[in-house]
């Protein structure tokens, strides 16, 4: 298992500054690591029972082609396009590289919850943060609970800001 202190200080915090500041704030930095944790206990590069999702965030195939189709390749967004493609390496190709760049997984991770109309939930606050992930991480078909995340927020990323 990644230490989550590790996690959240060589990974999170270092992509999302990549990102730039308004994709680094305090509550940003917190519900991207908390949804590693929560999605893959920080242990598997694969989803369990062989399902489709990858790396760490567990970010299913059909989820990342959606934001580079229906976000990433928009003009608009061609800034951060750039700056999460600096995160990527040469091998291997698509969805397949999240499983071995902790980086670009982030980074994806983060473009996903950005992509929201609606603001972070406020730094610290975990049954918002566990309601916001459900919502747009995991979706209501998703085995995960609010309450699950939660759990996880208090065990685990809690100590990491007290």
């Amino acid at each position: 298992m990644i230490n989550i202190r590790d996690l959240r200080d060589c990974v999170v915090l270092p992509t999302l500054t990549h990102l730039g500041p308004k994709y680094a704030t305090t509550a940003a930095i917190q519900l991207v690591t908390a949804t590693g944790l929560h999605e893959s206990n920080l242990t598997y590069l694969r989803q369990l029972h062989r399902g489709p999702a990858k790396g760490v965030w567990q970010m299913e195939p059909a989820t990342f082609s959606d934001l580079y189709t229906n976000y990433l390749n928009y003009p608009r967004n061609s800034d951060l396009a750039a700056r999460v493609e600096e995160t990527a390496s040469r091998f291997p190709k698509g969805a397949s590289q999240m499983e071995g760049n902790l980086y670009y997984a982030c980074a994806m991770c983060r473009v996903l919850y950005y992509r929201r109309p609606e603001p972070l939930p406020p730094a610290d606050d975990a049954e918002a943060m566990g309601a916001f992930y459900k919502a747009h991480f995991n979706t209501s078909k998703g085995k995960a609970t609010v309450a699950g995340f939660i759990e996880t927020w208090n065990e685990f990323v809690r100590p990491l800001y007290n």
